[in-house]
């Protein structure tokens, strides 16, 4: 049992993957559950692509609400990130991932370390890690079955530091999309956000406006007509 002073669920995930030994890692919340089979499904998974240094390989879910109704949650496995952003990232409790890609993804921080999961970053960050396996040509795989089963928040709640969170991560990484997608996706992706997630689009243009300068090719106030080269 690892004990630590409350520094959020990045800082938690970093230390037990730190002192992790094995060769596959796999993460699990204290109010989802796993399938039996899930370990030893996603093990054999990902032994397929052994020449592949980097993969992340997921499982679809069985969302739990807080009134017992369940529904499947189905992802599409697909390393096109636009699919990831419209539909929602697979939780980290459907994640197994290997030793090498852990050693890859992981990222050099102020204060000199590298960390798997972003410190700064206290929601979304699962999101940031799919954006960066996928910055770095990895592979997404995904058991088209549920084995994980995820609980999903009371019905309405809004966790406004968690889409704030959220939309720090789209801004990091906006360059990266710029660069990698072109314009029309971003765009269609942003009007998805807009009209669905009105409180996450929101925070991404508050998130852009705290900066002292937008990233590079951001306008200052953007709506999904902006987003061009």
């Amino acid at each position: 049992m690892i004990y630590q002073n409350n520094a959020g669920v990045s800082a938690a995930r970093n230390e037990g993957l730190r002192q992790a030994t094995g060769d596959c890692f796999t993460l699990l919340d204290d109010d989802d559950k796993w399938n039996t089979e899930k370990v030893a499904r996603q093990t054999s998974a990902i032994q397929k692509f052994e020449s592949t240094e980097l993969v992340l390989c997921t499982t679809d879910i069985i969302a739990v609400a807080e009134d017992g109704t369940k529904r499947i949650r189905k992802y599409s496995g697909s390393n096109r990130i636009e699919g990831a952003l419209q539909t929602g990232f697979p939780p980290p409790s459907t994640w197994m991932f290997s030793r090498a890609t852990f050693e890859a993804v992981s990222e050099a921080h102020s204060d000199g370390k590298k960390y798997f999961f972003d410190p700064d970053i206290t929601a979304g960050e699962d999101m940031d890690i799919v954006v960066r396996v996928c910055k770095k040509r990895g592979l997404l795989i995904n058991i088209p079955e549920a084995l994980s089963a995820y609980s999903l928040p009371a019905e309405g709640k809004v966790y406004h530091n968690q889409q704030a969170s959220a939309a720090r991560v789209l801004v990091k990484h906006y360059d990266w999309f710029k660069e990698s997608y072109p314009p029309e996706i971003f765009d269609r992706i942003m009007q998805w956000y807009q009209k669905e997630i009105p409180t996450f689009y929101k925070s991404f243009i508050a998130e852009v406006e705290r900066k002292p300068s937008a990233p590079i090719g951001l306008p200052s106030h953007p709506t999904p007509s902006q987003h061009k080269h």
